[in-house]
């Protein structure tokens, strides 16, 4: 029960940390950064403060409630609090990002392209590690045509996204210590690959089993 308070209490210190540096932050505070580590878009004061909690409160309800109107909810409902662990992890995420956005606003110097590649990878590594106790349903995990026909199908590529996206994870914590813009290219094409590459496999394993859709 304790993992189900845990995202819920990082939303309200979330939402206190933005109030509390609102009077602080200046005007005009950047909200998004391109691949050379160079601020490409700026907005206003209650902006920068307001729409980190906002976004990761969206995120939240969305992962609490959609898994209510799944046909397979059963399936979601047996996670227990690997799943509340799973959207925790989701929102800490969120929490790591208006730290660091946070702190550049402020004049922090904070190489931002670093924290927030070693908090994607490490959410990878995170998600990897869950995914492969995921059984059948439509909200979550890697649900291609072929894993949602076969019961199989799913288990397998689910037991091989689990391994792809560890490892996706480690390299891309490894690939924040690079210089940009390699670090973000780096990053990018390893977490899609380790996330499609499962994807596309499902269709492999598919056909070898000869399941009809």
């Amino acid at each position: 029960m304790r993992s189900r308070w845990l995202a819920p209490a990082v939303l309200a210190l979330m939402w206190a940390a933005a109030m509390i540096v609102y009077p602080n932050l200046p005007e005009r505070v950047p909200l998004h950064w391109n691949l050379q580590g160079e601020v490409d878009r700026w907005g206003g004061r209650g902006t920068g403060a307001f729409l980190p909690p906002v976004i990761a409160t969206f995120v939240y309800l969305l992962m609490t409630y959609v898994p209510r109107i799944d046909p397979r909810k059963r399936n979601i409902d047996r996670l227990g609090g690997d799943y509340a662990l799973l959207v925790s992890a989701v929102i800490l995420f969120m929490a790591l990002l208006q730290g660091a956005t946070t702190a550049v606003a402020l004049g922090v110097k904070v190489n931002i392209g670093a924290v927030v590649l070693a908090g994607v990878g490490a959410l990878w590594v995170a998600i990897g590690n869950y995914l492969p106790r995921v059984r059948q349903n439509f909200t979550v995990g890697i649900r291609t045509p072929w894993t949602l026909s076969s019961e199989a199908v799913w288990r397998e590529t689910h037991r091989i996204a689990g391994r792809s996206m560890v490892v996706g994870g480690l390299l891309t914590i490894g690939a924040a210590l690079l210089p940009d813009p390699t670090r973000g290219l780096v990053a990018i094409v390893t977490l899609l690959s380790s996330a499609l590459l499962p994807a596309a496999w499902s269709y492999v394993l598919w056909r070898r089993g000869g399941v009809n859709p």
